[in-house]
């Protein structure tokens, strides 16, 4: 491929291996578009399994569709046509477009892809020929107000039960409101117009009043239009409470995507933790864990493709045979990279492991340089214990470490700020003397991010800093670490 040439359909096929293609002569046909790039989507597991279990009905016909890599730079995409990856083919001819939506962002994309698949915004302009539209994912189960008012269909949750009644129902001899009508009966599928606007919810009720420890004297603005708790309760979520019985991990490998040299394997789905700022744990509640033996079983499997293999889980240091999990990978001659690694779960007998497995870079997320303020965040770990295990990874001959803070926080002051400088100047001096001991130059990469109150989570109804505020802080974050040198 040409150097900065975006990839064709034909280089993604043919850097693919597992992809499934069938004649065009299926019933139902879906059209199960990723709301962003190629590279983004198919690094997407939750898009890969339901790829999968549509396409294992041996009568319906999935096929892929992406964004290009820059929907929105060059005028000619306005001409652009919105194809299927498989066969080519428009994605307006399908019985179902299903959406696949993981991030906020994403949402306004699918006004991109509506129009670029010649099909009305608005579901009561649309025909009997005109695919039934769906959208799912995380940021949907979030929050599916924002693309409500162009979907037939909005599904939340977790969509593994849900696919093979979506593929009988579509299947059947009924019209497309017929259709839509019984679609709505499945758990976690929600009918647009079934929605109450926002004008009729009751947002006075208990659960949308702010907690006092949202009370805080600094600058903020509230957003003119609030959604409501009492409108978000009006949808149904579905949950798969055995995650063991359908194996999610990589369908379709590839170089082209996201994590494409790994063989990817959710370990776990939600999270016990229960950080107040986090939709992980709230939106995927209750807490489930694959077991030893199924990820086992996933690990053999996976070296038929790949030398590493992702593990995907928010709190996977915290699985009962974590340590079990890396043995195994080692045994087959395999990498293990988790995809998280907690603070608090990061123990004395996980770091050699960690390091068997070639990682000499690690992301940690102190959150904030304050363990007052951290700990309203219901995390619990101090600084004092961040920086002893700093000092263990960098002993270990892990000399990198990546740093995640937020800022805009509930109750933060510049007191706050100051601390959370301290606490990367003290990693630093940490990095520095081993660096000079072991006479090899470690890194230390700081992300500042403001924080996003999230819907389902106890921040549901805290405001969004002033952009100047945080602005103001971001720039003397940077102005300050920017003086000590070693710091990214």
């Amino acid at each position: 491929m040409a150097h900065n040439r975006e990839p064709t359909r034909k280089d993604y096929l043919k850097s693919e291996t597992g992809t499934v293609v069938k004649k065009f002569a299926g019933t139902p046909s879906v059209a199960l578009i990723y709301l962003n790039s190629y590279h983004v989507g198919m690094g997407n597991l939750g898009f890969q399994t339901v790829y999968h279990l549509f396409n294992e009905d041996p009568q319906t016909v999935c096929e892929r569709a992406f964004l290009p890599e820059h929907p929105y730079k060059n005028h000619t995409t306005f001409h652009t046509t919105l194809k299927t990856l498989e066969n080519n083919r428009d994605v307006g001819s399908f019985d179902c477009a299903a959406f696949s939506i993981s991030f906020e962002n994403d949402y306004i994309h699918l006004l991109w892809a509506l129009k670029h698949a010649a099909i009305p915004f608005d579901p009561l302009q649309r025909g009997p020929n005109d695919p039934i539209i769906m959208a799912g994912g995380a940021a949907v189960t979030i929050n599916p107000e924002p693309i409500r008012p162009f979907c037939d269909l909005v599904f939340s949750g977790e969509a593994e039960e849900a696919i093979p009644q979506i593929s009988e129902i579509l299947r059947s001899h009924q019209t497309r409101e017929q259709k839509i009508l019984k679609l709505g009966t499945i758990n976690g599928m929600t009918i647009a117009t079934d929605i109450i606007d926002i004008a009729d919810i009751d947002d006075k009720s208990p659960s949308n009043v702010n907690r006092p420890f949202f009370i805080t004297e600094k600058k903020t603005h509230p957003l003119e239009k609030r959604v409501a708790p009492g409108l978000l309760r009006q949808y149904t979520k579905a949950v798969l409470y055995d995650i063991n019985t359908f194996k999610t991990q990589t369908v379709i490998h590839t170089n082209l995507a996201s994590f494409g040299q790994m063989h990817l394997i959710e370990v776990q789905r939600g999270c016990g933790n229960a950080c107040r700022f986090c939709a992980e744990g709230f939106i995927y509640a209750p807490f489930r864990e694959r077991s030893i033996e199924v990820i086992k079983r996933q690990i053999t499997h996976a070296q038929e493709h790949r030398n590493t293999v992702g593990l995907i889980g928010a709190d996977l240091l915290g699985h009962p045979a974590i340590t079990s999990i890396f043995e195994h990978c080692h045994a087959l001659g395999l990498k293990a990279s988790p995809s998280s690694v907690r603070l608090d779960k990061l123990s004395d007998d996980m770091i050699p492991l960690l390091k068997q497995s070639g990682h000499k870079t690690l992301s940690l997320a102190p959150e904030t340089g304050s363990d007052a303020l951290r700990l309203t965040l219901n995390k619990k770990i101090t600084n004092k214990q961040i920086l002893e295990i700093s000092e263990k990874l960098v002993a270990a001959d892990i000399p990198a470490l990546k740093l995640y803070f937020m800022i805009g926080l509930p109750a933060e002051t510049s007191e706050h700020i100051n601390e959370l400088i301290g606490l990367v100047c003290e990693m630093r001096e940490i990095i520095v003397r081993y660096g000079r001991k072991k006479k090899q130059a470690g890194r230390l990469v700081v992300s500042i991010n403001p924080v996003i109150p999230k819907p389902h989570t106890p921040f549901q109804n805290a405001l969004f800093e002033n952009t100047d505020s945080l602005t103001e802080k971001i720039s003397h974050i940077k102005k300050t670490l920017g003086q000590q040198g070693g710091i990214k």
